[in-house]
């Protein structure tokens, strides 16, 4: 609320640790105009869909159920999730502006693909991604919602622990972003007025940024609203401290 605030205020941003180590690029508020009422009214349209509906691996709550042309605009066309995928797929709209940011030449990886709402969309934005999942059946439903969006052939699915990708030859010096929208917990994060992602994230969140800062030095997250912004930056003050050190 407090960094609301300020962007309301005075706009743009700039963030840098004490020791100026560590610097943020600027913050913004984005709006998006993106017909939510309209989408969650047609999502409501027919509840009796969920008891017939045959292109979802798992029945969602109501309220995940009414947001499903939200999160896919061609839900209807035979997208596929599991009951994970259902809370914490990237809603399409945010999907597509975070794969313009990356860039049309841009090699992203996607350490936590999920059901693949953002590996669509940096597909039809970016040069190559590379999709990965340590879930076989979510690794397959990322694959099939690919294939009803028509993505290019520019995806690399990866049945693998991200964390262990560190090492990988294929990612040596080519990738430009990493994606990480990693498991939040469940539904359960919502209980609390703020998410701590030291105590609520699995993996450990220090073990995710420390890979992705050795495969590359652009990171993208996709986290809780109500995350405690100042914990992830100490989190990254400390990593990047230890690395500069030499102790880590």
């Amino acid at each position: 609320c407090y960094t609301l605030n300020l962007l309301k205020s005075i706009g743009n941003i700039h963030l840098i640790s004490k020791e100026e180590k560590l610097c943020c690029c600027k913050l913004r508020i984005v709006e998006f105009d993106d017909h939510f009422d309209e989408l969650l009214e047609k999502g409501k349209s027919d509840d009796t869909t969920i008891i017939t509906a045959n292109n979802s691996i798992s029945f969602p709550e109501l309220g995940f159920w009414h947001q499903r042309y939200y999160y896919y605009s061609k839900y209807d066309e035979g997208i596929q999730m599991d009951d994970e995928c259902w809370w914490s797929v990237t809603p399409e709209i945010i999907s597509e502006y975070i794969a313009k940011l990356a860039g049309n030449n841009a090699i992203v990886i996607d350490g936590f693909c999920g059901s693949g709402g953002n590996v669509i969309q940096f597909s039809k934005f970016c040069s190559k991604i590379y999709a990965i999942d340590i879930d076989k059946t979510r690794l397959d439903i990322c694959k099939h919602n690919c294939e009803v969006y028509k993505c290019k052939d520019n995806v690399v699915f990866i049945l693998s622990d991200f964390l262990l990708m560190e090492n990988n030859p294929i990612f040596t010096n080519k990738a430009d972003y990493i994606f990480l929208s990693p498991p939040w917990g469940g539904v359960k994060y919502k209980n609390s007025d703020v998410y701590s992602i030291k105590n609520l994230m699995t993996p450990s969140i220090y073990d995710i940024i420390r890979v992705s800062l050795n495969v590359s030095k652009r990171i993208m997250f996709y986290l809780p609203r109500t995350l405690l912004l100042e914990e992830l930056f100490e989190i990254l003050s400390e990593i990047l401290n230890k690395t500069q050190s030499g102790s880590g």
